[in-house]
C-alpha cells in the first residue's frame, strides 16, 4: 500500500522522510503483525510497546526490489508518547533497542512476504507451538530461521520523549546463513541519534569434529519477541580458533602434494569453514584462490586480500566477531635458501577482536620463514622475535592469541617457539593441554605427525599461544589437530597441513573492566591497566585535560601518588580536583578529522558530585561512556602521539 493522509500527518515533522512516504518505489504498511483473531505472537510489540501512551503510530516502508531481487533497504517511522521514557523527557534504552531490532526485522519480514505471498508468522505457527510443548528446544523447532545474534550499539545523542523518529536500515551483507545490517535512528532534522550494526544468524545444528553443537542465541529469534538486552550483561563465554594453511599457492608453483584441483579444493575448504562455524579462523597461503575461498564461506567479518603471488602475504582472517585496527606487517628478515620465502611479502597480521562488551582480544596471524638451512633458521628466529617485540609495543595490557604457521619445532636447536612465553607471558596450548607443560627436548628427534593426524601427541609447526589480561581471563579448554575435519568428499587431503583447533573460555574481571576505545588508529598504543591492577583500590584525586581545538593530552593523578598521562604538551591545561568520596563517573568524547586522520576533538568528564571538566571543540560524531554503578574511571587506554588519537577508559570498583 501507499502512505495514507493519516500517515503523512503523523510523520510530517520528519521532513527528510516525506520523499519515501510519497514515492511509488516505496511500499508502506502499518506495523500490525500478530493482530488477527486467534494469533498469539508478538505481544511485546503489539501490546506492551503501544500501551500506556507508548507507540502511537508505527509505519514500515521498504524499497521495491527489482524482479527476483531481495529487499535491501527499509524505513521505519515511529511516533510515541511518554510511555517510552526512562528519565523524564528521555526515551528508555530498552525501548530504543527494541525499535532498532524491529526495524532490521522488517527487511526479513518484507522478503518473507515477497517470497511466499503470505503474511508474516502465518506459516507453521501452530506447528512451532505444538513442537515446543512436545519438549523440543526452541533451536530445534526454529531451525532455519534467522535470529539476532549481536548488536553493536552507538548512542550519539539523547532521544527525546515524547517524539517522532525515523529509522533507516540497509543490508551490509547477506550470505543466506548470516546477514549484517545497519540501522540509523534520525530526528526531525535527519540528525543521527543512534546507530546499530546487527548480525543475524540462521539457527542450525552444526556437526563439529567430535560432537554436535548448537548455535547459542544471544538475542531474539525473529519469529518470537525481542530479548536482545539480555545479551548486554554477558560476563563470560566461549569462543574457538582455527589456524589452517590452505595451500593456496598456484598449482604450477607448488602442488603441496595434495590431489585434485586447487579451485575445487579451496571451495570445499570455504564450505567447511561455514559448516563448522568456527569463531575466528587464521589462514596462511591464501594466495591465488582467495576469491573462491570467500565465495564459499559465510563468516561476517573477513580481512581484505593483499593479493596473490608475488604481491600478497597469503594471510587472512575470517571471524564471527567484529575487529578493529587491522595491520599487515612484513618480516624484516627472510631467506630464499630452501623455500623462496622472500618472493612474497610474508609476515604477520594484527587485529583487535571484540568477543563481547569488555572482552577484547588482540589476535595475530603469522607465516614464518620455512626451510632448515642456517639462513632459514636465523630468519625464522628473527621472525618470531619481531612478533614478540610488536606484542610488547602494541598489546600492552591486553589479552592476546597468536595462531598461525610458525614453521618452528621445539625439537630444533635453533628454533625459538618459547619466545612467546619468555618475552610475552604467553602459553602454548599444545604444551599446556597435551604435554602437561613440558616441551620436547631441543635436539631430540622430531615428533612427526601424519596428515590427518591420528594423535595430538606429535608436533607440527602450526601453533597457538595465548594470554589473558587484568580485565579478561582466558583459558584454553580443548586442543585438537583438525586435519580430519578438512578432507575432500572422497577422503583425500585438502591441504598439506593439519589445522589446529582450540576452544577457549573467557570471563570478565569483577573489579576492573575496560570500555571500547573511540577515535583513530594513529599514534602509539597505551594501556594503564597493568598499573591499575597493582592497586587494591585505585582512587583518582585529580584529572587534567590539555587542549584547545582538539585534545592534546589526558592525565589523572591517583591518591597512591601515581600519575597516568598520555598525549603531548600542547594546548591549555584544565584541572579538576576531586573530593575524597568523589569519582569520575562518565565521559563524553567527540572525534573528527585532522589532516585526513581521526583524532579526539573534545572530551567532557563528569564526577559523581555532578562537577565537570572539558576541553576541545565538539563535533557531530560523539559517544558517551559510563562507568556504571559502584565504579569509576581510574585510567585510560588508546593511542596517542603529540595529541590523543584514540581514547578508552579503565573502570574500577571502589
Amino acid at each position: 500500500m501507499t502512505a495514507t493522509s493519516e500517515h503523512l500527518e503523523a510523520f510530517a515533522p520528519l521532513t527528510w522522510a516525506t520523499p519515501y512516504l510519497t514515492s511509488p518505489s516505496w511500499i508502506a504498511c502499518d506495523r500490525q503483525r500478530g493482530t488477527e483473531p486467534g494469533e498469539d505472537t508478538d505481544r511485546f510489540c503489539r501490546d506492551t510497546m503501544r500501551a500506556n501512551n507508548g507507540v502511537r503510530n508505527w509505519l514500515e516502508l521498504y524499497e521495491k526490489p527489482a524482479p527476483g531481487a531481495k529487499v535491501t533497504k527499509s524505513i521505519s517511522l515511529i511516533k510515541y508518547g511518554t510511555g517510552l521514557n526512562g528519565f523524564p523527557g528521555i526515551c528508555h534504552g530498552g525501548a530504543l533497542l527494541t525499535l532498532m531490532d524491529e526495524a532490521m526485522l522488517h527487511i526479513l519480514v518484507a522478503n518473507t512476504v515477497l517470497e511466499h505471498g503470505l503474511g508474516f508468522m502465518k506459516v507453521g505457527e501452530d506447528y512451532w507451538r505444538l513442537q515446543l510443548h512436545d519438549g523440543k528446544s526452541a533451536q530445534e523447532v526454529l531451525k532455519g530461521r534467522l535470529a539476532t545474534a549481536t548488536m553493536d550499539v552507538k548512542l550519539l545523542a539523547p532521544v527525546l520523549c515524547p517524539g517522532v523518529v525515523g529509522i533507516e536500515t540497509i543490508v551490509l551483507g547477506d550470505t543466506g546463513n548470516k546477514m549484517r545490517m545497519k540501522a540509523t535512528m534520525r530526528d526531525r532534522q535527519g540528525k543521527p541519534l543512534l546507530t546499530v550494526e546487527g548480525l543475524w544468524i540462521k539457527i542450525r545444528v552444526v556437526k563439529s569434529s567430535t560432537q554436535f553443537k548448537m548455535h547459542s542465541i544471544l538475542a531474539s529469534v525473529y519469529a518470537l519477541s525481542s530479548l536482545l538486552p539480555l545479551a548486554i550483561a554477558q560476563t563470560s563465554g566461549t569462543f574457538n580458533t582455527l589456524t589452517f594453511n590452505v595451500a593456496g599457492l598456484p598449482a604450477a608453483l607448488n602442488g603441496n602434494d595434495v590431489p585434485g584441483d586447487k579451485t575445487t579444493n579451496t571451495a570445499r575448504i570455504g564450505k567447511l569453514f561455514s559448516q563448522y562455524d568456527i569463531g575466528v579462523i587464521n589462514v596462511q597461503e591464501d594466495f591465488n584462490y582467495h576469491a573462491t575461498l570467500y565465495a564459499n564461506d559465510d563468516h561476517p567479518y573477513r580481512t581484505p586480500t593483499s593479493g596473490g603471488v608475488p604481491f600478497g602475504s597469503g594471510l587472512n582472517t575470517l571471524s564471527n566477531y567484529p575487529y578493529t585496527g587491522f595491520q599487515r606487517v612484513k618480516w624484516n628478515t627472510c631467506s630464499t635458501f630452501d623455500s623462496a620465502d622472500c618472493l612474497t611479502p610474508k609476515g604477520f597480521t594484527f587485529m583487535r577482536v571484540k568477543i563481547a562488551e569488555g572482552a577484547v582480544v588482540d589476535m595475530y596471524n603469522l607465516h614464518a620463514d620455512a626451510g632448515t638451512t642456517a639462513a632459514d633458521n636465523k630468519a625464522r628466529a628473527a621472525n618470531l622475535r619481531q612478533v614478540s617485540d610488536y606484542i610488547k609495543a602494541n598489546s600492552v595490557g591486553n589479552a592476546v592469541v597468536v595462531f598461525g604457521d610458525s614453521n618452528s619445532r621445539y625439537t630444533r636447536t635453533d628454533d625459538i617457539p618459547d619466545v612467546s612465553k619468555t618475552e610475552n607471558g604467553m602459553t602454548d596450548v599444545w604444551l599446556e593441554l597435551v604435554k602437561n607443560g613440558v616441551p620436547p627436548a631441543k635436539g631430540a628427534d622430531a615428533l612427526l605427525c601424519s596428515n590427518p593426524s591420528t594423535t595430538n601427541e606429535c608436533e607440527i609447526v602450526d601453533k597457538t599461544w595465548y594470554r589473558g589480561s587484568d580485565a579478561v581471563t582466558l583459558k584454553a579448554t580443548k586442543f585438537d589437530y583438525a586435519g580430519h575435519m578438512f578432507l575432500q568428499e572422497n577422503g583425500d587431503l585438502l591441504s598439506d597441513h593439519n589445522g589446529v583447533l582450540v576452544d577457549f573460555s573467557w570471563s570478565l574481571n569483577a573489579r576492573r573492566s575496560v570500555s571500547d576505545v573511540f577515535g583513530g588508529e594513529e599514534g602509539t598504543w597505551y594501556n594503564d591497566l597493568s598499573a591499575i591492577a597493582s592497586l587494591a583500590s585505585p582512587k583518582v584525586s585529580s584529572i587534567t585535560l590539555r587542549g584547545k581545538e582538539r585534545i592534546d593530552a589526558v592525565s589523572v593523578s591517583l591518591a597512591s601518588g601515581q600519575t597516568l598521562s598520555h598525549g603531548g604538551t600542547g594546548g591549555e591545561a584544565t584541572t579538576l580536583t576531586l573530593a575524597a568520596d568523589e569519582t569520575l563517573t562518565s565521559a563524553q568524547l567527540c572525534q573528527g578529522q585532522k589532516n585526513g586522520k581521526t583524532r579526539i576533538f573534545y572530551a567532557l568528564f563528569t564526577t559523581s558530585a555532578g562537577k565537570t571538566v572539558s576541553t576541545g571543540v565538539k563535533t557531530d560524531d560523539c559517544v558517551t561512556r559510563t562507568a556504571g554503578t559502584g565504579r569509576g574511571i581510574v585510567g585510560f587506554l588508546g593511542r596517542s602521539g603529540d595529541e590523543v588519537d584514540q581514547l578508552g577508559f579503565i573502570y574500577s570498583s571502589a
